[in-house]
């Protein structure tokens, strides 16, 4: 079996003597790549029920205040965590006097 080489990679001259993917690949190669589709799949997954939004526009113009108020209404449902509360406290106690 003769191999033209090209750079890093090697090519069979005659593809009589190149043999069947499958035929080389093993038990093991097979299990692999079956647990690597598994993964993929079950990210692809993830992925589709995942909902991105871009917010877009200039400084100062609540993008990121809609993102909190949005992470309150639909991910916390029943108020901020403790910790946050105990977070934002200093800040609007500063505010306010």
């Amino acid at each position: 079996f003769s191999t033209v080489s090209m750079g890093s990679c090697h090519c069979p001259q005659n593809t009589d003597d190149s043999h069947n993917l499958s035929e080389e690949l093993d038990a093991d190669s097979i299990q692999a790549n079956n647990v690597i589709n598994g993964h993929m799949k079950m990210e692809e997954e993830i992925d589709n029920e995942t909902r991105k939004l871009l917010l877009l526009g200039a400084g100062s113009s609540g993008k990121s205040t809609l993102l909190k108020q949005m992470r309150y209404l639909y991910i916390y449902k029943r108020g901020y965590p403790q910790d946050e509360l105990i977070k934002y406290r200093n800040i609007i106690y500063e505010n306010i006097i």
